[in-house]
């Protein structure tokens, strides 16, 4: 069981996006935010990662990678290999079946373009375990 910080400032995230512009973007502003933040770019280094870095408090991950590989298949994998830890979907895709089968297993989501503000909220009250309404 991850050591869960006294404060999020500090909360280690791991970042999988293969939109390395936006990986590089997304890693810098949650970094402002006092966050510690591994970025990869590809489910194969997500799992290397997952092996060779600190264990993440948090897991943020985009839906449509490269190769037709998607991120909830790859979080889903993850938990299937024994890893238990909140996990924020991201996506442009913001139909409601994507939120559906998201949420069935567990995880939060965000669309795309992603508001600075409210994915700090989310990724402090996800690192507390605080309650959050459902509409995220």
């Amino acid at each position: 069981v991850p050591a869960v910080p006294v404060t999020a400032e500090g909360a280690r995230i791991l970042l999988l996006d293969n939109d390395v512009p936006r990986l590089s973007g997304l890693t810098r502003v949650l970094r402002d935010f006092g966050f510690r933040v591994h970025g990869v770019a590809t489910p194969a280094a997500f799992f290397e990662a997952l092996k060779t870095e600190e264990r993440p408090d948090l897991i943020i991950a985009d839906q449509q990678l490269n190769d037709g590989a998607l991120g909830l298949e790859v979080m889903v994998e993850l938990r299937d290999r024994g890893f238990a830890m909140p996990v924020i979907m991201i996506s442009a895709d913001d139909s409601p079946q994507l939120r559906q089968d998201i949420r069935e297993q567990g995880f939060r989501f965000m669309a795309k373009p992603i508001d600075a503000l409210r994915m700090r909220g989310l990724v402090e009250a996800l690192v507390h375990n605080e309650p959050l309404d459902t509409g995220v």
